[in-house]
């Protein structure tokens, strides 16, 4: 997910980290954390990035959700990291450490599998609907005054010049 990043750029960083063959590989997905440049980035549209969100539950470095980069589905992100943990497996021929990696993640490769799933074949995600006086409440609470302050600072991104 770097800045102009493209599925080819992509598939290289896929090929070295196969041929690294590292004990457990690692691969996040960008994500425009506030008051970083990458946020005031994608606040403002540049360097091929799309805010998708800013929902603080979607700002997940293992998951994504967040960014949309050019000429590239937001799914579809999702789907080339969870291809370059099996390429590194299945390159090596590493297919028990494959099954225990899996087995170990499984939750996480649930939760990068739903947005794959539902770029392919559709459907949305609802937010959740706090009930009056619970802990959902709370929580809504929560990340609507996080909303506000992101809101904020996109708006403080957009307006601020972009520096190299």
């Amino acid at each position: 997910g770097h800045p102009h990043e493209t599925v080819r750029s992509i598939w290289n960083t896929i090929k070295l980290a196969a041929r690294l063959n590292a004990e457990e590989p690692v691969f996040g997905v960008m994500t425009p954390y506030p008051g970083t440049e990458v946020a005031a980035l994608a606040a403002r549209g540049e360097a091929g990035y799309r805010l998708l969100s800013v929902d603080w539950d979607d700002y997940k470095k293992h998951v994504g959700g967040v960014l949309q980069f050019a000429n590239l589905p937001a799914w579809s992100i999702g789907a080339l990291q969870l291809a370059a943990y099996v390429c590194v497996f299945l390159w090596n021929l590493r297919f028990r450490d494959l099954a225990r990696f899996a087995w170990k993640y499984r939750t996480d490769g649930l939760a990068v599998l739903a947005p794959i799933a539902r770029g392919v074949f559709g459907g949305r995600r609802r937010p959740p609907r706090p009930e009056s006086g619970s802990r959902r409440t709370v929580l809504a609470e929560a990340w609507a005054v996080w909303r506000e302050w992101q809101v904020s600072e996109l708006r403080r991104a957009r307006s601020a010049p972009y520096r190299e």
